[in-house]
């Protein structure tokens, strides 16, 4: 129980004990919002949706959620870093 000025505010409880997550359609929504909102890494997200990249993704692209979330700065100015590598590193 959190209290605020001593009047009960919030109840907490563990959601392994209530099988909130027994779920899989609740750990990949869940992990989706938190990977959505910055709460999860994408491999923190896919670890807590069921351990499959791929699948994840999927639902990603499914629910219109970003992978990548760049300005069009910084997707220019990665793409001009992966040039300079490039051209620094020929095969």
């Amino acid at each position: 129980m959190v209290m605020n000025r001593d009047k009960p505010h919030a109840l907490m409880t563990s959601l392994a004990d209530t099988g909130a997550l027994d779920s899989g359609t609740t750990r990949r929504a869940l992990a989706a919002a938190l990977f959505r909102d910055g709460g999860l890494s994408l491999t923190q997200a896919v670890r807590l949706a069921d351990g499959d990249a791929s699948a994840f993704l999927r639902y990603l692209a499914l629910h219109r959620i970003p992978v990548i979330n760049h300005s069009a700065q910084e997707v220019v100015a990665d793409l001009q870093t992966l040039d300079a590598w490039l051209t620094a590193n020929p095969s």
